[in-house]
């Protein structure tokens, strides 16, 4: 049973190697990107001040209040640890202070880490060029039903609705050409420092290139795991 974590700029596949992860592991894929979305969307949360602060800042494509996030995965982190499921996280933690704390807290890693082990936490780094994390967003929907990306191509019609559970379509704020160019700016300054860190203390981490095929990628993070169980 594993921690593990999968970064990479805005549309380099994170939720989509999750999510097969996921279903071939039996582990539980944790989105915060969607989680926090559904908070903040939430109509029940509309006249709530800190929360609507939260969303204009999400919008924006920054990168929400560190401790405010930390709190709200931790919970639903500890959840999943305590049922004993192993996880995977699509891009979180998202900033220095989530992944290794400050003042306030430990940190989301220490967390994981105190779950699964240090040797069972797994960190996957998917490398894309601007220019194709850029294509990818501005051609993605989100179905409304069950959450999944839909992507098309410049010589394909525009979806109207999702081929998995024919849910109607909507398009993200955060996939905005504005905001994308935004989010690969914060990605640079805020999330990259993270994977630095992760090598510098001696976890696993494998990095490839997120433009390959997303059957051929995740191909590769199964050998990697194989070896790593192999090992231990």
């Amino acid at each position: 049973m594993r921690g593990i974590i999968i970064y990479g700029p805005p549309g380099a596949g994170k939720g989509t190697q999750a999510n097969l992860l996921a279903d071939k592991l039996g582990y539980i894929h944790f989105d915060t990107g969607k989680y926090l979305e559904s908070i903040i969307n939430d109509p029940k949360n509309k006249n709530n001040s800190k929360i609507q602060e939260q969303k204009k800042i999400f919008d924006s494509g920054e990168l929400n209040d560190p401790h405010w996030v930390f709190n709200v995965v931790k919970e639903e982190t500890l959840k999943i640890c305590t049922a004993r499921i192993g996880l995977v996280y699509s891009g979180s933690p998202r900033t220095m202070d989530e992944a290794w704390g400050n003042g306030q807290h430990e940190g989301l890693v220490k967390e994981i880490e105190n779950c699964y082990g240090k040797e069972n936490v797994f960190v996957v780094f998917l490398k894309i060029r601007p220019e194709v994390s850029i294509h990818r967003n501005g051609r993605r929907f989100v179905c409304i039903i069950c959450g999944r990306p839909v992507l098309y191509f410049h010589d394909d019609p525009t979806p109207n609705h999702c081929g998995f559970c024919g849910g109607a379509l909507r398009k993200r704020s955060l996939d905005a050409p504005e905001v994308i160019k935004e989010r690969l700016a914060v990605f640079e300054r805020r999330t990259l420092p993270i994977v630095a860190e992760f090598k510098k203390r001696g976890y696993n981490v494998l990095e490839l290139d997120g433009e390959e095929r997303p059957n051929i990628i995740f191909q590769k993070i199964l050998d990697k795991i194989q070896k790593l169980d192999e090992q231990s």
